[in-house]
């Protein structure tokens, strides 16, 4: 079992030393790291360890650049980490940005961009791992700035620079909830809202104003009296022809409801082979669990990729409530040799609710 750790830092070798540089400044200012190869024992496996390292991680440092978007195995742990629901701080350290699953895995999270100089920016990321690890979040806003702009609001350097670029800060917040007006002036009253709380988040606890227009919400008015009677005759005449309708069309046949489980769509398999990735082929089963257990998180789909003969090939579990864009479970494997995909519905204690399969490769 590895040794508990506050960071897990997820890296592709190519960029091992500024990933180096990044962990020794992170310890140095009392964060302890997990970093493959320092903390892998030679008497455990190398996938296990790594596994360990971050199950007992509290969160996951991704150093974010071209090789680690192409790497299999950067691409495996953060598919792992996002199953489990850990915080994951993307530093940026070129201009490569994120396509496919891995976007996928971080498009809510906060980036921190240090594409310029990514040593300059050491302070930046021990201030952003801090924030984390004591759980105080980002609101909706904050991610939005942070995506445009490089810049959340949670220290007084960072809103003393929005004031500096007041105008750009007015149009990110106009992208959150659809705003189709906002100005300058409300872009100021809202980091200076900020700096009154101590930089916490303040959309929980926002002035009327500020509720109005980040949540689209109108000032709120007298409801106009209304007479009730047409609407409860309207009522009676439904409910008459409701009963008349049971009463004259029999018992008929009531559909029963849907059993819970898993259901597999198909599989689409993509070639990679020209793209200069670690892998050859990306196969992406599509399917839907019902609508009863849709939200849970008591539930995982586990899913295996095997070859005509039946050998299993690579295996995923996702929790229930982890499933997105219809996307059950992705697998890189270097052959095209998958010919069938089964799936799983298992409780949380691991018995089998309903399973399925899929030859359909397309």
């Amino acid at each position: 079992m590895s040794e508990n750790k506050a960071i897990f830092i997820s890296y592709s070798s190519k960029n091992t030393e500024i990933a180096e540089k990044a962990r020794d400044y992170l310890e140095e200012n009392g964060l302890n790291c997990w970093m493959a190869p320092r903390d892998i024992k030679t008497s455990v496996s190398y996938a296990q360890a790594i596994m360990d390292g971050l199950i007992n991680a509290n969160m996951v440092l991704l150093v974010f650049s071209k090789d680690s978007h192409d790497s299999k195995y950067v691409r495996e742990e953060l598919n792992n980490a996002f199953i489990r629901d850990k915080p994951i701080l993307p530093f940026k350290i070129d201009d490569t940005l994120p396509s496919g699953r891995v976007e996928f895995f971080l498009r809510n999270q906060q980036w921190l961009d240090a594409s310029s100089d990514p040593e300059s920016f050491f302070d930046e990321l021990l201030e952003d791992a801090n924030r984390i690890l004591k759980g105080i979040p980002l609101s909706p806003v904050e991610i939005l700035l942070s995506e445009k702009l490089g810049s959340n609001l949670d220290s007084p350097e960072k809103i003393e620079g929005l004031y500096q670029n007041i105008g750009n800060v007015s149009r990110v917040i106009m992208n959150f909830d659809g705003i189709e007006d906002m100005s300058d002036e409300f872009a100021l009253e809202y980091l200076s809202q900020k700096k009154k709380k101590n930089y916490g988040v303040i959309e929980i606890n926002r002035s009327e104003k500020i509720k109005r227009i980040l949540k689209n919400v109108s000032s709120p008015q007298e409801p106009k009296k209304r007479n009730i009677l047409p609407l409860v005759a309207v009522a009676a005449v439904i409910l008459i022809a409701v009963v008349s309708f049971v009463v004259f069309s029999g018992s008929g046949n009531v559909d029963e409801a849907t059993p819970t489980g898993v259901a597999i769509d198909y599989v689409q398999m993509d070639d990679d082979s020209s793209k200069g990735y670690e892998w050859k082929y990306s196969y992406f089963v599509f399917g839907s669990v019902t609508d009863d257990i849709a939200n849970s998180s008591d539930y995982n789909v586990h899913i295996e990729f095997l070859d005509d003969s039946g050998n299993v090939l690579e295996k995923n579990d996702t929790k229930v409530n982890r499933i997105e864009e219809g996307i059950l479970a992705v697998a890189y494997l270097n052959e095209d040799n998958v010919k069938k995909v089964t799936a799983e519905l298992r409780d949380g204690n691991g018995n089998v609710i309903n399973s399925a399969e899929s030859n359909t490769i397309k």
